[in-house]
């Protein structure tokens, strides 16, 4: 049913390989990149090296997040699904606070949490069940109300 099946022994070293793809990228001051690359130095650097976590920020969707969070208020900000963590790193870094990192992936968390140090800032982070971040999403958006009482989704 699934036809012939073919393998091939894999290259010594391929645990490391993929690390020569992984690049930086700058996203308006910021730089985010692998810890194995220094970033520019008029850059702030957001570092992440995502292991077995999703997301290393090079991704088009995560970097137009990054530039949508250029242009935003400061306030409190909330990563839910956070994978490595890369936008909650770039949020804090850009002067959000409170920052906080949801995510159900336990993987996500142990990657994330050595870069807020690396990339010197603060976020709280939770692996969280999916049911807990039903819960705590809505608290997050009633608790940040703007000046004329409307929560706002971004």
């Amino acid at each position: 049913a699934f036809g012939e099946v073919h393998a091939e022994t894999v290259a010594d070293g391929w645990a490391e390989t993929w690390r020569q793809f992984h690049q930086g990228v700058s996203v308006g001051p910021l730089w985010i990149g692998p810890p194995w690359l220094e970033a520019p130095g008029d850059a702030v650097p957001v570092v992440i090296d995502p292991g077995r976590a999703f997301g290393t920020g090079s991704h088009e969707t995560t970097r137009l997040c990054a530039e949508l969070l250029l242009d935003l208020p400061r306030g409190a900000f909330l990563d839910v699904g956070c994978g490595s963590g890369v936008l909650a790193i770039a949020a804090a870094r850009l002067g959000f606070s409170p920052v906080a990192a949801l995510d159900v992936d336990p993987d996500a968390i142990h990657v994330f949490e050595p870069f807020v140090d690396v990339s010197h800032c603060r976020c709280d982070t939770e692996e969280a069940s999916p049911a807990k971040v039903m819960i705590v999403w809505p608290v997050e958006l009633v608790s940040n109300e703007n000046s004329e009482g409307r929560s706002r989704i971004v």
